[in-house]
C-alpha cells in the first residue's frame, strides 16, 4: 500500500491556519509539507493514501527504467475539499506543462468542449414548462477511462513522500492512463464519453458538442432524452434517468444521482409548483467573503431608517442647482 510519509527535523516553518477558517475554501494545503502540518493533517494523508491505491487498481501505470532521452515529468498533489458532507481530495497531478509537444502529446489532441452555460438554461426551462425535473449525476474517476495512445510515452516521477511497493530504484511510472494535468486528458475523456453515447443511440449537438439527444421509442416512453456534459457532471431529463443511467452504469462507475441542486459553481432551486427553476452563486459570494475576511467584519447599524424617502421640498434650506 502506498505511505506518506513526513521528513523529520524539517526547518520548514509550519503553516498556521486560524482555526475558524482551516477547513474552508481557500486554505487547502498547497503541497504535502503543508498537507502534513496541516490541523486535519491525518485526513490528508488518508486522501493521498486513497487516490494512489485507486490508481494503481485502474491499472494507470506500469513500472520501467526510463530511456535516456525520456522526457521526466514530475507530478505533485492538489488538495481540495469537495462535496456536501465534506470530503478531502487529494489527486495526483502531473505537471503537464512540463510536457512536449510531438514527443508526449500531439496538438490536435488536447482540445475537449464543456456544455455552455445557454444549454444548461435550455435544458433547465424545458423542464420548466413539461413539468419535468432535471437529475444529475458524476463520473468517478473520470479521465481513467481515457487511455494513452500507442505513439505517447509518458513517464512520471511520482512525488518525493510517496512511498510504492515495488518501484525500484531508478524507475519511474509510465503512464497507461490520461491522468488529471496531462494535456491530453481531457480530449481522451471526451472521445470516451462520445463513443460511449453513439453506441447507446445519441447524437451529438451541432450547437453545443457537449449536448447530446435521442428520439425514445415508445417502450422507453417517447420523447426526446437530452445529457449536457461537463467533463464529470451530467445532467439529464428525470423521466428518463432510469434507463439512461443503467445503460451508463455498464459501462461507467457513476455518483448516485439525484436531482439537480449544484452545479457550475451555481445553486440550482426547482419549484415544480410553480414551474421556475432558479439559479444562485451564494457559495461564490461566501467564498470571497472568506477570501477577503469580509466575514469577520463586524456590521454596524445605522440611527436613521433607511426605508425613509426624502424630497427636497422638506429641506429647510433650498438649493439653487
Amino acid at each position: 500500500m502506498a505511505q506518506a510519509s513526513q521528513e523529520k527535523n524539517s526547518t520548514t516553518p509550519t503553516t498556521f491556519y486560524p482555526p475558524t477558517l482551516s477547513t474552508q475554501v481557500g486554505n487547502n494545503p498547497g503541497n504535502m509539507k503543508e498537507a502534513l502540518a496541516h490541523p486535519d493533517s491525518q485526513q490528508w494523508m488518508l486522501a493521498m493514501v486513497e487516490e494512489i491505491t485507486r490508481l494503481e487498481a485502474r491499472n494507470s501505470w506500469e513500472y520501467v527504467y526510463p530511456p535516456t532521452n525520456a522526457n521526466l515529468i514530475s507530478a505533485r498533489f492538489v488538495y481540495n475539499l469537495k462535496g456536501d458532507p465534506t470530503r478531502y481530495r487529494a489527486r495526483l497531478v502531473p505537471q503537464g506543462y512540463k510536457q512536449v509537444k510531438g514527443l508526449d502529446y500531439n496538438f490536435d489532441d488536447i482540445f475537449a468542449p464543456v456544455t455552455r452555460l445557454k444549454s444548461v438554461c435550455a435544458m433547465c426551462a424545458i423542464a420548466a414548462i413539461e413539468n419535468d425535473e432535471l437529475v444529475q449525476t458524476n463520473i468517478k474517476s473520470t479521465f481513467l477511462y481515457g487511455r494513452m495512445e500507442p505513439r505517447e510515452d509518458v513517464y512520471l516521477v511520482p512525488p518525493k513522500g510517496i512511498t510504492l511497493p515495488g518501484l525500484k530504484p531508478g524507475q519511474v511510472l509510465k503512464l497507461r492512463a490520461c491522468l488529471y494535468g496531462l494535456k491530453q486528458a481531457e480530449r481522451q475523456w471526451y472521445q470516451k464519453l462520445c463513443d460511449a453515447l453513439r453506441q447507446i443511440g445519441f447524437t451529438r449537438s451541432e450547437f453545443d458538442h457537449a449536448v447530446f439527444y435521442r428520439q425514445l421509442s415508445l417502450t422507453e416512453g417517447s420523447g426526446t432524452a437530452a445529457i449536457f456534459c461537463h467533463v464529470d457532471d451530467m445532467g439529464l431529463n428525470k423521466k428518463y434517468m432510469p434507463q439512461l443511467i443503467s445503460t451508463l452504469r455498464s459501462r461507467f462507475e457513476l455518483s448516485k444521482g439525484g436531482r439537480i441542486h449544484y452545479l457550475l459553481g451555481m445553486h440550482i432551486t426547482c419549484d415544480c409548483e410553480k414551474r421556475t427553476i432558479s439559479f444562485s452563486q451564494s457559495a461564490y459570494i461566501n467564498r470571497i467573503l472568506i477570501r477577503y475576511r469580509f466575514n469577520e467584519i463586524c456590521i454596524v447599524t445605522t440611527p436613521m431608517n433607511p426605508n425613509v424617502t426624502l424630497f427636497n421640498e422638506q429641506c429647510a434650506i433650498q438649493y439653487i442647482y
